[in-house]
């Protein structure tokens, strides 16, 4: 199932953005998020968006490119010299 939003999107398991936001917890940094770190998180957030937004034609060129791949076979085999 896809993700609806980028706050849902997983990698590796996790919620990238909610992973990156637990490890800038004011509790363990003491601080609030800093204005370079709110600019980042905004464009992990955009770069997600756009990775969702082109999934289904990402989806549909893999698709074409798996259905047109050639079968290879052990049988085909050529000398050292025949490749020069």
């Amino acid at each position: 199932m896809r993700p609806r939003t980028g706050v849902e999107y997983t990698l590796g398991g996790y919620q990238v953005i909610k992973k990156w936001l637990s490890y800038r917890e004011a509790s363990l940094l003491g601080r609030a998020l800093r204005l370079d770190e709110v600019r980042e998180v905004t464009r992990i957030a955009r770069r997600i968006s756009a990775i969702l937004l082109l999934e289904p034609a990402l989806d549909d060129a893999y698709a074409g490119v798996k259905g047109a791949v050639h079968e290879w076979t052990a049988e085909v085999r050529h000398s050292p010299t025949e490749l020069v």
